[in-house]
C-alpha cells in the first residue's frame, strides 16, 4: 500500500482598480484559512474548482485567535493553559501549538482547560486556535467568478513538488463607497455557507464609488513523493520492493497529478490522482525499465493490461483520505509485471503514480491481483 499526499495553502492579494484602469494595491500577499468543509470538498471537487468563485463581505469575525504570551501543556488528552484562554465556542476548532502539534478541541472544561484527542504530549508552548469549523462569511455582500483574462493572470505552474493554481478575480464597479472586511473562496456561485476557505482582512479594503475590486488568488498544492521513494515489500505473492513516485509533475504546465486552469479563468482537465476522480485507469506496468525525462519518472510509458475495476473508496467527512483500488481478475492478465501505473485514461494523458519493482513479478492464471494506494491531503497552517 502506498501513500501519495497533498498539502495545500491559499495566498491572496488585493487591489482597487480605478475607472481609468490604474490600480492601487490594498493588501500584499497573505495566507488564508482552508476550512474543514473545504478539505472535505476536495474528495468530490478538483482542486482547481474549489476556488472558482471569490466572495466578499463586511463582517469582522476572525479566522484564528493567537495565545500571545499564554503557554500550554498537553498530557492525557487535556490542554492546560497558564492563563484564561479557552471559550465554549472553541469546541470543534483546531489548536496548533507553536511547536507544530495540531489537535481538535472536543470539549472546554473552563478557561484554562480543554479536551482533545491526541496520543502525544507537549511540555510547554504557545499556540493558536484556528476556526476551521467555520462555513461562510459573517456578512457576505458579493460573489463572482469573473476573471481578468490572460495567461499572466490565470493558470497553473509547477516547481519542486508544488503546483500553483492561480486566478485573478475582478468584481463589478461598486456604486457607493464600501469597505470589505472578509473574503473567501468557493466552488459555488450561490451565496451561503459553502466556502473552501476564508480570511478577515486586517484594517479592511476600502473602495470608492466606481472602483473595482481585484483579487489575485494562488492555491498552492504540494505533492509527495515527487522523487523516487523506496517501497517496502508488503508481503503476499508479489515482492513489492522497489521505487514509487508521482510522475509527470508539471508536464505541459498542468498535467499529471493536478487539474489545470485556463487563461480565461475556467478550469479543464483532471489529474490522474485528484481525490475527486472517480475511476482512474490502472495499468500493469510492462514498461521499459529505463527512466524517461519527466521529474521523478520511474519508467517509460506503460503498455500493460488496464484494470476494469479501478475505483476510489467512499469518502467520510473529516478523514481527508480515500483508498484507490485496482483489481485484475484471473483472466485479465497473465505474464510479467514490472510495476503499476495510474493515469486518467489508457488512451491519453500522462501517468500520475508509478511503482516500479526492483525485480519483475509474474501474475499467473490462477489468482486475482489487487493494487491499493491511500490518497491523503491536508492544509498548511502557519501560526
Amino acid at each position: 500500500m502506498f501513500n501519495p499526499h497533498c498539502a495545500a495553502a491559499v495566498i491572496y492579494e488585493t487591489f482597487a482598480v480605478n475607472p481609468d484602469g490604474t490600480e492601487v494595491r490594498l493588501h500584499g500577499a497573505k495566507r488564508n484559512l482552508i476550512l474543514d468543509q473545504g478539505l472535505n470538498a476536495v474528495a468530490g471537487t478538483a482542486w482547481a474548482n474549489c476556488f472558482s468563485y471569490a466572495a466578499v463581505g463586511t463582517g469582522t469575525r476572525p479566522t484564528k485567535r493567537d495565545s500571545g504570551t499564554t503557554t500550554f501543556t498537553l498530557a492525557a488528552n487535556v490542554i492546560a493553559a497558564n492563563a484564561n484562554f479557552f471559550q465554549a465556542d472553541d469546541v470543534g476548532r483546531l489548536f496548533k501549538f507553536d511547536s507544530g502539534e495540531e489537535v481538535y478541541i472536543t470539549g472546554v472544561t473552563d478557561q484554562t482547560h480543554a479536551a482533545c484527542v491526541y496520543a502525544g504530549t507537549v511540555a510547554s508552548a504557545q499556540g493558536t486556535i484556528w476556526y476551521v469549523n467555520d462555513t461562510g462569511l459573517q456578512a457576505e455582500v458579493n460573489r463572482t467568478n469573473k476573471c481578468v483574462a490572460g495567461a499572466a493572470n490565470n493558470g497553473c505552474s509547477y516547481n519542486a513538488g508544488t503546483y500553483t493554481l492561480k486566478r485573478t478575480f475582478i468584481f463589478d464597479a461598486v456604486a457607493a463607497a464600501v469597505t470589505f472586511n472578509e473574503i473567501g473562496w468557493s466552488s459555488s456561485g450561490s451565496a451561503g455557507n459553502n466556502l473552501f476557505g476564508r480570511d478577515v482582512i486586517s484594517g479592511g479594503d476600502s473602495l470608492s464609488a466606481g472602483q473595482q475590486y481585484k483579487v489575485v488568488v494562488r492555491l498552492l498544492v504540494t505533492c509527495s513523493p515527487v522523487v523516487a521513494t523506496a517501497s517496502p515489500n508488503l508481503g503476499g505473492a508479489f515482492d513489492t520492493t522497489g521505487l514509487y513516485a508521482l510522475e509527470n509533475n508539471g508536464k505541459d504546465g498542468h498535467e499529471g497529478f493536478i487539474a489545470h486552469i485556463r487563461a480565461d479563468g475556467g478550469s479543464e482537465g483532471s489529474g490522474a490522482l485528484e481525490p475527486s476522480i472517480g475511476s482512474p485507469c490502472a495499468l500493469l506496468g510492462n514498461f521499459a525499465l529505463s527512466p524517461d525525462s519527466d521529474a521523478g519518472a520511474l519508467g517509460g510509458e506503460a503498455s500493460g493490461s488496464p484494470s476494469p475495476t479501478a475505483s476510489l473508496s467512499p469518502y467520510s467527512n473529516g478523514t481527508y483520505t480515500r483508498k484507490l483500488t485496482a483489481r485484475w481478475a484471473i483472466a485479465d492478465y497473465v505474464g510479467l509485471v514490472y510495476g503499476f501505473t495510474i493515469k486518467n485514461s489508457i488512451y491519453s494523458g500522462p501517468r500520475g503514480l508509478t511503482l516500479k519493482f526492483t525485480n519483475p513479478q509474474t501474475k499467473d492464471g490462477e489468482h486475482t491481483l489487487t493494487f491499493e494506494a491511500i490518497l491523503t491531503w491536508g492544509r498548511i497552517l502557519v501560526n
